[in-house]
């Protein structure tokens, strides 16, 4: 009747261990995915940048929203609000 009473403390272990690492498995995941994905952002924004930059300079255009108006409350449906300039 002893030994019965051993293996419920050595199963009762064996699900403790499960659990520890079905729980902690995953976060270490998370953790490391999320760091990643961090560092390759900060390692690819100068990089970024620049490729906008040159591609800008090369296409010689800057593309601003001028006379839209973003109010997501209004009943009114002005939408974009062009300027037409005669050259």
């Amino acid at each position: 009747m002893r030994a019965f009473r051993y293996y419920d403390f050595v199963m009762a272990g064996r699900v403790a261990i499960l659990l520890r690492s079905s729980l902690i498995g995953p976060a270490k995941v998370v953790l490391f995915n999320w760091l990643m994905k961090a560092v390759v952002e900060i390692v690819f924004l100068p990089v970024t940048y620049a490729v906008i930059g040159f591609l800008k300079r090369v296409e010689g255009m800057e593309t601003f929203d001028r006379g839209t108006r973003y109010n997501p409350f209004s009943l009114a449906d002005d939408g974009e609000i062009r300027e037409y300039r005669r050259p």
